[in-house]
């Protein structure tokens, strides 16, 4: 048995989920602050290539600004109006 982050566990359980074998990446972002999560594997296996030991930012300045940059990436991206 291994005690894992909240974020690692989300890693995990996104991977089983997962038919093919991906290399994906968690951002776990929350009211007291969040965390970076880097996995690869599927519902077969999964494997935490690496994650975040210390807290990022959080808080609602953190969540209203990562808003306002994805949406400002949609817009450019896909030329909305």
């Amino acid at each position: 048995m291994r005690v894992i982050s909240d974020t690692s566990a989300a890693a995990v359980a996104y991977a089983f989920n997962c038919e093919d074998y991906t290399v994906s990446a968690v951002l776990d972002i929350g009211s007291l602050g969040g965390g970076f999560c880097v996995f690869k594997g599927n519902k077969k296996g999964v494997h935490i290539v690496a994650s975040t030991t210390e807290k990022l930012p959080a808080g609602d300045d953190f969540d209203s600004k990562l808003m306002h940059t994805l949406s400002q990436a949609s817009y450019t991206e896909y030329t909305l109006s």
